[in-house]
């Protein structure tokens, strides 16, 4: 296309100084039968730099057009690639959470079984405590241990879930996978150590009568340390998702 403008922009030049020439003969030939062929070779010359400037001006819109098409199909693609990665994070976390339900099936189970057989056992040894009283509240303590990890685990697992919810959000607004992947990573690793934690049947080793207040106390002090490894985690992932949020900012 510009080898056609230089064209076009000699054949004017050359143009210019005919029309000054021609000018010339015909001021000097103003004769009958002269004039009117003197002139016409410049008419010719500039209809064929008008048309060139035509087709040249026909080929630039057809240019344009196609690069606006062009540009069309590349945002949608951009688009297109941009829904499917949202896609692929909410089938990903999908997949885990049917994954998860179908491990917590067996875990709950394992739960329950060990959570009674413990229960059995502290019974049969707080028959051999003299106060009864303190017996009891020493039976109290394990359920309320066994009760207190229940509700905060599943605190802890409305929070991870939630944080995935925010997580798929987020996606759908930034090309960052990096902060993407390694929240969503954070968020499955706290899941398996919420989960786990979970599981877990809290009792109370009773050693003496003596140290009933000791052993409730140590077996308290378990639950508080095992919870706190978890609850790590869960800060973890939810400062992995506000990382890729400020990112997205």
């Amino acid at each position: 296309m510009i080898k056609k403008v230089l064209v076009t922009i000699a054949m004017l030049a050359m143009a210019l100084p005919a029309a000054a020439q021609t000018t010339g003969v015909t001021e000097v030939n103003a004769r009958p039968g002269v004039g009117a062929n003197t002139v016409r070779p410049l008419n010719g010359i500039r209809k064929e730099a008008q048309q060139e400037v035509k087709e040249i001006r026909k080929e630039t819109r057809k240019e344009i057009k196609e690069v606006r098409v062009d540009a069309r199909k590349d945002i949608k693609e951009v688009r297109d690639e941009a829904k499917e990665a949202r896609k692929d994070i909410r089938q990903q976390f999908s997949a885990d959470a049917q994954a998860r339900e179908v491990a917590l099936v067996t875990l709950r189970a394992d739960l329950k079984a060990k959570t009674e057989a413990n229960r059995e056992q502290l019974q049969e040894k707080l028959k051999k405590i003299k106060d009864t009283k303190k017996a009891d509240i020493v039976a109290k303590v394990a359920t309320s241990l066994n009760e207190t990890n229940a509700r905060l685990t599943n605190g802890m697992a409305e929070m991870l879930t939630k944080l995935s919810d925010i997580l798929v959000k987020i996606d759908a607004k930034t090309d960052d996978k990096v902060a993407i992947d390694a929240a969503r990573a954070a968020i499955v690793t706290a899941q398996a150590g919420v989960d786990a934690q979970a599981g877990k049947s809290y009792t109370v080793t009773v050693t003496t009568e003596g140290n009933l207040r000791s052993d409730t106390a140590a077996a308290a002090a378990g639950l508080k340390k095992d919870l706190a490894v978890v609850q790590t985690l869960v800060k973890a992932a939810r400062e992995a998702v506000g990382k890729a949020y400020k990112d997205l900012k």
